[in-house]
């Protein structure tokens, strides 16, 4: 389990980092098993209905999203149509219609940033478990890894951040986290352009712009937050 947490299990396990979400899908099995319930079924019981994201869900199109007991024309009319660019211009495109740990929930910014304060402040991880998650993960042979447990654990220009992305069909996604100054930066949009132009898979969150003026801005650099009306 901790070498497909953490994109060491292809090859001689433990020994090479490659980053492969594909491989999170064989946990869906290991989780069904330990909970005695599906995914789904846990992640709705143990995550979401106690921090009360109510604006999170198993893709709408899964047959998982029963377990959410939310309404699927109502939660369905709250998502953005998703795009793809083709020939230089924009075009409607579907959302696949996946569920699984490797991908396929759906949530609004505001529940993404309520369930990264929930991780702040110790609500569903006890703190040695978060750490453990949040330490990148060092090879037999000595060589750090850019990933922890299910996040990204790396350093920009001296300051450590934790963080991750998403890449699908039609939509993309990051969430920044500066543990040592209390900030979190939380975009999603209707699109694959926020992610696929940039190598984040290989933990090089500099190269994403939007992640480097948040940093650059608030982290790096000495400007303060908005306030907030």
């Amino acid at each position: 389990m901790r070498h497909l947490l953490s994109h060491t299990s292809e090859g001689v396990p433990g020994t090479r980092y490659a980053y492969n979400g594909d491989r999170f899908g064989l946990l869906d099995a290991v989780i069904a098993q330990g909970a005695g319930k599906s995914l789904a079924a846990a992640l709705q019981e143990r995550i979401l209905t106690p921090i009360a994201l109510r604006r999170t869900a198993p893709n709408p199109q899964s047959a998982s999203f029963v377990e959410s007991g939310l309404d699927r024309a109502t939660f369905e009319a709250n998502m953005a149509r998703g795009y793809a660019y083709s020939g230089g211009q924009s075009n409607l495109t579907p959302y696949p219609t996946y569920f699984g740990a490797a991908a396929g929930l759906t949530a609004s910014a505001l529940d993404i940033a309520s369930f990264s304060m929930a991780m702040d402040r110790d609500a569903l991880l006890q703190p040695a478990t978060k750490a453990l998650a949040w330490t990148p993960i060092v090879s037999p042979s000595g060589e750090t890894f850019p990933y922890g447990l299910g996040w990204f654990s790396t350093d920009y220009k001296g300051v450590r951040i934790i963080w991750h992305y998403g890449l699908w069909t039609a939509n993309s996604s990051l969430i920044v986290k500066v543990p040592d100054r209390g900030l979190t930066f939380v975009v999603l949009a209707n699109s694959d352009a926020l992610s696929s132009p940039y190598p984040l898979g290989q933990g090089k969150l500099e190269t994403s712009p939007w992640a480097r003026i948040f940093l650059d801005t608030f982290v790096i650099g000495s400007l303060g937050l908005p306030s907030t009306l």
